[in-house]
């Protein structure tokens, strides 16, 4: 019974010690590269961060439009919490903003059982030290689990590279695909106000005054499938907010890969046009979204 006992400690050890070597090197392949290919010390006009349809504002067009300094943090699937911690991590590298840009509508600020992506985990595993005390993989698991050994492996050999370079083909067919998901009626109730607020106060705390809010396109087929869903602005202008309600900008499901996304085709079109509007403001101090909807053509 006693050598039983043993070989279960003995193989129990030597599966955490197996566990913990590998969970140091999936978060140093992985923490190795700066998060989202955010770099060190710089100062931006614009700092536009949210979910995955930031993604269509394209930050080299709306810095040469604007002739403002600009950069686009769209992370994929996020939520209001994945947000705040996307902003520390650009803050902790010594970055700073004029004007901070956060997406806003009810699938990003609803959510109160909000998982965050991998990348997260492996970054603050890095701040805090590989050799800290945690139990292997458990935060990997409870979070994304779709980490391939071959993906760590690229990444611990690929050389550590900040240049920000969009390769996306915006030349690419796509249908209008409206997913199941994105049908389902969101909880108009469970705003998460005090995340959008917690962000506000956390950009005042590093000298970051001026915080915006934007309400990405949605496709025309939004209101059908998410009734009632117009009291939150009311809310984030209330709290003296400025709003870019960029939600009907398109009006044609001819611009959108499905409910909530634009097609690629569209990007340039949406980024042009949400130039114009902080060209508007720098003038006459408040966002002009609305003119840039009433002039805004359906996409070729």
């Amino acid at each position: 019974m006693t050598r039983f006992i043993r070989t279960c400690s003995l193989t129990a050890g030597g599966l955490l010690v197996t566990l913990t070597g590998m969970d140091c090197l999936y978060s140093y392949g992985i923490a190795r590269h700066p998060l989202m290919d955010i770099p060190e010390n710089q100062h931006y006009d614009y700092l536009i961060i949210g979910d995955s349809r930031v993604s269509s504002l394209l930050e080299k067009d709306i810095s040469e439009q604007t002739g403002k300094k600009t950069l686009v943090l769209p992370h994929y699937g996020d939520h209001l919490a994945d947000v705040l911690k996307l902003t520390d991590y650009f803050l902790e590298r010594g970055n700073h903003a004029e004007t901070v840009i956060s997406t806003v509508d009810l699938r990003i600020a609803q959510s109160s059982n909000m998982t965050h992506e991998w990348e997260f985990y492996a970054h603050e595993v890095r701040a805090q030290h590989y050799l800290k005390p945690r139990f292997p993989f458990l935060m990997y698991a409870r979070n994304n689990r779709r980490i391939p050994f071959r993906k760590v492996l690229e990444e611990i050999s690929r050389p550590v590279n900040t240049v920000r370079r969009d390769t996306r083909d915006f030349g690419i067919f796509q249908k209008y695909e409206p997913t199941r998901e994105q049908k389902v009626p969101y909880d108009t109730s469970n705003l998460r106000l005090d995340l959008i607020m917690e962000l506000r106060k956390k950009l005042n705390e590093h000298g970051i005054q001026d915080h915006r809010l934007m309400v990405a396109p949605l496709s025309p087929d939004y209101p059908r499938f998410h009734p009632g869903s117009e009291t939150y602005k009311q809310v984030m202008r209330s709290h003296g907010f400025r709003l870019y309600d960029c939600a009907n900008v398109f009006r044609d499901t001819s611009a959108f890969a499905d409910i909530l996304h634009l097609k690629r085709k569209t990007y340039r079109d949406f980024s042009r046009l949400f130039a114009d509007s902080l060209k508007k403001d720098m003038r006459a101090g408040q966002p002009q979204m609305a003119s840039a909807t009433q002039k805004a053509a359906r996409p070729h």
